[in-house]
């Protein structure tokens, strides 16, 4: 008889222990594996300081704004990093600072480290994610501010001799600008070139005599700048006048011309780090694409070739550094883009707001042509994306949640 009191005794404790466990506890608690932000800056003018950020999307009437559509967790508030008393020119890419909460705690939490696979910022690109008291602290950088690059103050001849072009920018002015400058005797224009400094020395091009001027622009200076940033308007430098007795007889040239001006090589031509492309009868493409060797060229209005990110005809294209028009995948930062492969009128164009389809895997492109990774909603419906590959989710089970055969998550 003791004994079974001493069992009975013991199964009673037991059973008065379950009653006290936090029912919290019973059940798991799921984790939030990914998460999805959305920033932007609206009507934003390059020159102008940091607003206050609006928490709500882009429509939310205010000119920073920061937003998620998930119901797993919301932003409790978000800071910028960069000082809001900065004038953000053209290129630059504030850094903000945004905390996310867990809606339902008792369920659903943040845990583990969260890094690029698994965070996905709209209009931005991540850089740290850390837990504190709970909440997930984001840091990351906005895209690149587009606009006009500031024009140059002033062009003007400087110096005893000839040909020594200088101009100044104002107090807003970037180590990292890159400048087009040409000479022009009387109308005709002489020589271009790129250069990263504030002065150019034309005289080796001067070689008839006549009236000078040059012009100098801001321009993009790299494949990235090429997709936010435009190209200053010119300006233009007094004239000078170079008698016969001392124009140049050529000496130091790099654009393969004689001292009487004929061309000495004709196709690809490089000056600077820039380059143009001759035609035996000296003119050379000027805003249009060039088909040479099975890929596609574009240059612009000056005839210099492009690169980066280009805008053409209310379309997007990406021309690599050799200048060659890219199709497929393309990898930019830490964003996937897809660039139309078919030979057609629309080959090399970003895809945006479409289904793409290989090998029976199914990906989307954004309204900003950007692969989608993790949670995303389409057309009403909510999908989620692999991180890393972009891959469609279907016919599983995703944070808890079941997808069906075309990776819907229905209610």
């Amino acid at each position: 008889m003791k004994r079974i009191r001493r069992i009975v005794s013991s199964f009673i404790i037991l059973c008065l222990c379950m009653t006290l466990v936090n029912p919290a506890m019973v059940y798991a608690v799921s984790t939030i594996s990914s998460v999805s932000i959305r920033v932007g800056l609206n009507e934003f003018e390059p020159g102008d300081t940091l607003p206050d950020i609006v928490i709500g999307d882009k429509d939310s009437g205010g000119i920073a704004y920061v937003y998620t559509a998930s119901d797993h967790y919301s932003i409790e508030k978000a800071e910028w990093v960069t000082s809001q008393t900065k004038s953000i020119q053209v290129g630059d890419t504030p850094r903000m600072k945004v905390w996310l909460e867990a809606t339902d705690y008792d369920n659903r939490r943040f845990k583990g480290g969260y890094q690029s696979s698994n965070v996905k910022i709209n209009g931005g690109t991540f850089k740290t994610a850390s837990i504190s008291n709970q909440r997930l602290v984001v840091t990351l950088e906005l895209n690149p501010v587009k606009g006009q690059f500031e024009t140059p103050e002033e062009a003007y001849w400087s110096g005893s001799g000839y040909g020594k072009a200088r101009w100044s920018m104002g107090d807003n002015a970037s180590s990292s600008y890159h400048y087009e400058v040409a000479l022009y005797r009387g109308n005709s224009q002489v020589h271009k070139a790129q250069v990263t400094s504030t002065s150019f020395n034309f005289y080796p091009y001067m070689t008839k005599k006549g009236t000078y001027h040059f012009r100098v622009r801001v321009i993009p200076g790299d494949s990235s700048t090429g997709r936010y940033g435009k190209s200053s308007d010119w300006i233009s430098s007094d004239e000078i006048y170079l008698p016969e007795e001392d124009v140049s007889d050529g000496s130091g040239q790099t654009n393969g011309t004689t001292p009487s001006g004929g061309a000495t090589s004709v196709g690809w031509i490089q000056t600077g780090n820039r380059w143009y492309f001759r035609y035996p009868d000296g003119s050379y493409p000027k805003d249009e694409w060039l088909a040479w060797n099975g890929k596609w060229y574009l240059f612009d209005g000056d005839g210099w070739m492009l690169t980066g990110w280009q805008l053409r005809n209310g379309s997007y294209y990406y021309l690599d550094g050799s200048g060659a028009m890219v199709t497929g995948w393309l990898q930019s930062g830490n964003a996937y883009y897809y660039l139309n492969p078919t030979k057609d009128a629309f080959e090399g164009v970003m895809v945006a707001n479409q289904w793409v389809v290989q090998d029976n895997q199914y990906y989307y492109l954004n309204s900003d042509g950007i692969r989608a990774e993790g949670w995303t909603q389409i057309g009403g419906n909510w999908y989620y994306f692999y991180p890393g590959t972009g891959v469609r989710a279907q016919s599983t089970y995703i944070d808890g949640f079941l997808l069906d055969a075309d990776g819907i998550w229905r209610k």
